[in-house]
């Protein structure tokens, strides 16, 4: 239960982010949720500056809740202290099946303890871990925590995503391996991390072994013609993959030519549908004179062959 001096840690223009919770003291979501309230499955504590002591009473709340199954916690100013407190009441609760956590400053053992907590939960369906500093130490706790949610016991898991979290190829190994082996796995987010080719690589290895994906946003990766020619070989074959996002990377008019042949050839079997290849580097090349006329050229031969798969192609 909140008590006075924790709930001064949230400022008043955070307290409007919390239903039913004033600055005098009403009904809290997390009173609500250590009382087990049958109303309130989801609770959002967007916004609001999370103290340690207030992460403890969150924890207590969480871990003796049986109603709750979404959880968000934004911008709340956590540390790897107050996440791990938070943790401890996860690592209690069976019932939370969508837990968010975005833009806390939590680090490798933050983002750890929390993968850690919830790697036994078998009803959850999505672990949303965006900007949190994980760093490639929190990406291998992810990993160990997708792993252990292939036991049939725990086969739930449905959208994994680790955007801006500074993970590169070193620290997808593992949880590319691990993604690949889920069995029900159907969404994953990397955008914004340097994965670079050498990550892209790893990724067709994922896409090679996996069967169930069918959303891949990999926009903002670094990733160039090698890497992008290695995923779309995977692509090619992969039987659920419908939604890929490439936007932001750095793919020129070569890369794109080879696409394009790539989709015009008799190997492709890929049920895709949407392809974002925005803001690459092809965009910013055509300049004028012969630069114009070969961007021009590979642009127009690339939406030729995705019209004829039918695929929406964003550039």
């Amino acid at each position: 239960m909140w008590t006075g001096s924790s709930s001064q840690a949230m400022d008043v223009d955070s307290s409007s982010a919390l239903d039913g919770m004033d600055m005098y003291g009403m009904d809290s979501e997390v009173d609500r949720m250590e009382r087990n309230d049958p109303d309130l499955d989801e609770i959002y504590l967007d916004g609001v500056q999370i103290s340690n002591e207030l992460a403890d009473s969150i924890g207590n709340a969480i871990a003796c809740n049986t109603t709750v199954e979404q959880i968000s916690l934004h911008e709340n100013a956590l540390n790897n202290q107050s996440a791990t407190r938070i943790a401890r009441g996860l690592r209690r609760n069976g019932t939370v099946s969508e837990l968010f956590v975005w833009a806390n400053p939590i680090g490798p053992k933050g983002v750890a303890d929390i993968a850690d907590a919830v790697s036994s939960n078998p009803k959850l369906r999505t672990l949303h871990l965006y900007d949190n500093g994980a760093g490639n130490g929190g990406a291998d706790a992810v990993a160990r925590t997708v792993l252990n949610l292939t036991r049939p016991a725990a086969q739930s898991l449905r959208t994994l995503a680790l955007a801006h979290n500074n993970i590169d190829a070193a620290g997808l190994r593992n949880l590319a391996t691990a993604a690949a082996a889920h069995p029900t796995l159907t969404e994953m987010d990397l955008s914004y991390n340097p994965l670079g080719d050498a990550g892209a690589k790893l990724i067709a290895n994922c896409l090679a072994a996996d069967k169930t994906l069918e959303e891949l946003r990999l926009r903002g990766t670094a990733i160039g013609d090698e890497g992008l020619a290695a995923i779309m070989r995977a692509v090619r074959v992969h039987p659920k993959l419908k939604v890929l996002d490439l936007g932001e990377n750095e793919i020129s008019s070569m890369g794109t030519s080879r696409l394009a042949e790539e989709l015009s050839g008799e190997e492709w079997k890929s049920p895709l549908q949407e392809l974002d290849l925005a803001r690459n580097w092809f965009a910013f090349e055509a300049g004028t004179g012969e630069n114009q006329f070969i961007e021009g050229t590979a642009r127009a031969h690339l939406l030729g062959a995705a019209n004829k798969r039918g695929l929406t192609l964003r550039l």
